[in-house]
């Protein structure tokens, strides 16, 4: 995915204007794109599951949340079927919005 989105940035360079915005930005524009794009190639909507909420087995309070570690949560991220792991990375880590 790297090297796809690396091709991608080489191939559109000509279409950077340094007027509209940073390269920074641009860039990862295009990475996330590219990534994106892979990810449709390969069926990776999929790999979503149905997600059931059992309020009745267990009751998590906010206090669980405080002790979680970030390596903990990292891990946790981790497991996540690779669809809902691309939206979470997305939506929480990168700050895209959900909606289109």
């Amino acid at each position: 995915m790297l090297q796809e989105g690396l091709v991608q940035l080489f191939r559109n360079l000509s279409k950077f204007d340094a007027i509209k915005g940073n390269f920074e930005g641009w860039s990862n524009k295009v990475m996330v794109h590219a990534i994106l794009d892979y990810l449709k190639k390969y069926s990776w909507q999929e790999s979503f599951e149905e997600v059931t909420y059992e309020h009745d087995l267990m009751e998590i309070g906010d206090q669980i949340f405080d002790k979680l570690a970030a390596k903990e949560l990292l891990k946790l991220v981790q497991q996540l079927p690779v669809g809902y792991r691309v939206v979470f990375n997305l939506y929480v880590i990168e700050g895209y919005s959900y909606y289109k």
